[in-house]
């Protein structure tokens, strides 16, 4: 029984090809909350300390006062290694807390609750001039031991 020939050629054409179709990659970010975990917190007598004792530290803090907490888990998977990833699963949990202390209110959010934010691709204008590669390449040359021209004006 005779064998096809195998050039390099279609080596790295099969190469390719199990590459490309190999196994999807999953990632996984953050802390995945457990509901069980969530039915232990209770509005108007859980503190922040018990919380952190029960979920664990927050991914994120509220800016304004440490008001609310965000624990945050996404998962995504990646058919081709090259390729954006696409989201599976999004899992937010937003535990809120009054004045005092204590937990005012728990929200979930999940994927659907999600809102894109649109990327401007502007560029923020500087004033001065800008340098080629030969002016910043020799740009400090014969400068050697000599004060910098701002700091003479201080």
């Amino acid at each position: 029984m005779a064998y096809p020939k195998l050039t390099s050629a279609s080596l790295a054409t099969l190469f390719l090809g199990f590459y490309l179709t190999g196994c999807a990659q999953v990632e996984t970010h953050g802390h995945q909350v457990e509901l069980e975990s969530i039915s232990l917190i209770q509005k108007g007598k859980t503190t922040k300390e018990e919380v952190a004792e029960i979920l664990g530290s927050p991914a994120s803090v509220s800016t304004f006062r440490d008001s609310k907490w965000y624990y945050i888990f996404e998962k995504s998977e990646r058919s081709v290694s090259f390729l954006n990833p696409t989201v599976v699963e999004s899992q937010t949990w937003i535990v809120s807390f009054d004045k005092t202390g204590r937990v005012s209110d728990i929200q979930q959010k999940g994927i659907n609750d999600k809102q894109m934010v649109a990327h401007v691709e502007r560029t923020t204008p500087t004033s001065g001039r800008s340098f080629g590669f030969i002016e910043q390449l020799l740009g400090n040359v014969g400068r050697l031991g000599k004060p910098d021209q701002d700091e003479l004006g201080k």
